[in-house]
């Protein structure tokens, strides 16, 4: 992905109602679950300094894309989202390594790894591929209209007739969305 279109895509999708989006359209079906309001930004930076007797004795330091806190009641959901362009099958790892570091954090401050495995979890990545998403529908915000365009970019005819079909919801798309379609699609917007 170009810097700019990184740059792009994290301020979009920074934004706290198209991050709630994101979720409730990926992970919920639509299902309004994680609320714009609710959301409180993470420092993005993940860092790993090892201590004299790790092996590796290697820092790392990595930037998640954009990374949110979630209060549900006495619950809470730390969101992340990498964006990508192109299909790169290693961002589940480099996912997986975010996550790491930010466990290995937690272990130093208590210097216990044991007490932490039970709540350490096995779980699944959610993969999201723009261009496969079956259902549109679940996206709330005009979020709907950028997915939209980018599942198909591929196909003029069908891009056509997306936009037909939705000339409703696209014709009231504010200037800034239009931007963020016009720098995805790699376009010079002139506007």
């Amino acid at each position: 992905m170009t810097q700019e279109k990184d740059i792009a895509a994290k301020i979009f999708l920074g934004k706290p109602e198209h991050f709630a989006d994101l979720y409730n359209g990926a992970c919920f079906n639509g299902n309004q679950i994680i609320h714009a309001e609710d959301l409180v930004p993470l420092d993005s930076a993940q860092e790993y300094l090892p201590g004299k007797t790790d092996a590796a004795k290697r820092s790392v330091r990595r930037n998640r894309d954009i990374i949110k806190k979630a209060a549900l009641g006495a619950d809470f959901l730390i969101l992340a989202c990498e964006n990508q362009e192109h299909v790169h099958y290693a961002m589940v790892i480099r996912n997986m390594l975010y996550d790491a570091m930010n466990y290995a954090d937690q272990v130093k401050l208590s210097g216990d790894l044991e007490k932490f495995l039970p709540y350490l979890p096995n779980y699944k990545l959610n993969v999201l591929d723009v261009k496969r998403i079956a259902h549109l529908e679940y996206f709330q915000t005009d979020l709907r209209e950028v997915f939209g365009i980018i599942k198909y970019a591929d196909d003029k005819c069908q891009m056509k007739a997306h936009v037909e079909k939705n000339r409703i919801r696209y014709s009231k798309l504010l200037r800034e969305t239009i931007e963020i379609i016009f720098i995805l699609l790699g376009e010079d917007s002139k506007m």
